[in-house]
């Protein structure tokens, strides 16, 4: 099974700079609209862009995006995609849409940028308003 066979069985693919820029994307926009084509319907491209934020877009739907959060000074790079990737799915798997779910993924990356190790990363950095 090649990258497109298996984006035809995912919900939501994320798609990182690194990659993103091999396949010859120059920005997050770029990415979202080089990936999305090779998900099924109502699947998800979402691709984090470091200091320029992350973008998404939903099968058939509209591109959404986030600025990144940079934090006062960077401390520890070191998980952020991580970081950001965990925050978004936590947010998507509890109901929160495309947009929502990466502005707080890159708040929670932010955060974790501007500290050593993951002492600031803490679940009130996500701050939606409760799902109903």
């Amino acid at each position: 099974m090649n990258s497109k066979n298996c984006c035809l069985w995912l919900m939501f693919v994320f798609v990182g700079k690194d990659f993103a820029s091999f396949q010859g994307c120059k920005n997050k926009y770029d990415a979202v609209a080089r990936n999305i084509a090779l998900v099924k319907p109502k699947a998800s491209v979402i691709v984090a862009w470091g200091e320029s934020g992350a973008a998404g877009q939903v099968s058939g739907g509209e591109v959404v995006d986030s600025p990144a959060c940079p934090p006062p000074a960077v401390v520890d790079t070191l998980g952020a995609g991580d970081t950001f990737l965990a925050a978004t799915i936590v947010c998507l798997s509890q109901g929160y849409d495309l947009r929502q779910s990466i502005a707080a993924g890159c708040r929670v990356a932010g955060a974790k940028v501007g500290a050593s190790g993951f002492s600031a990363v803490h679940p009130q950095l996500i701050q939606l308003p409760m799902n109903s």
